[in-house]
C-alpha cells in the first residue's frame, strides 16, 4: 500500500440509551490519548445517529494497511481497556469495515490517489 493511500475505518455500536453520553466520553478520552497521537493516524470523527441517538458511529482515517492495522493498532492494551470499561454501556456487537479511499473530491476538485484510476 502507498503511504499517500488512506484506511477508513467505519465502527457502528449500538449503546444503551442511558449510556451514550458516558461511552462517547469515554471513547472520545481514549483517542486523544492513544490513537489520534500515532503517527499513521490522520483523523477520527465521532457520530451520533440522526434517527437513532443510541447508535453511535466512529469513523477514522489512517495512512496504514489494514492488516497492519489490526495486527499493531487492535491488539493495544488500551483498545481491551475501553471494551472492558465500557461493555456494560453496549446493546449490540460492534460492526467494522474497513476501505480503501480511491478518489476526494475537495474545494471542488476531484483528485485520484496513488495507484487508483479516476
Amino acid at each position: 500500500m502507498h503511504t499517500d493511500q488512506v484506511l477508513g475505518i467505519i465502527s457502528t455500536v449500538k449503546v444503551k440509551a442511558e449510556g451514550v453520553d458516558e461511552y462517547i466520553r469515554t471513547l472520545m478520552t481514549l483517542m486523544e490519548q492513544h490513537s489520534t497521537r500515532e503517527p499513521d493516524c490522520i483523523d477520527i470523527t465521532v457520530h451520533r445517529g440522526a434517527d437513532d441517538p443510541t447508535l453511535v458511529m466512529l469513523y477514522e482515517r489512517w495512512r496504514i494497511p489494514p492488516g497492519r492495522f489490526v495486527r499493531e493498532q487492535m491488539t493495544k492494551a488500551f483498545i481491551a481497556d475501553f471494551t472492558r470499561r465500557t461493555r456494560h454501556l453496549v446493546s449490540a456487537d460492534e460492526d467494522v469495515t474497513y476501505w480503501l479511499a480511491t478518489e476526494v473530491v475537495a474545494e471542488g476538485r476531484r483528485t485520484a490517489l496513488a495507484g487508483q484510476a479516476m
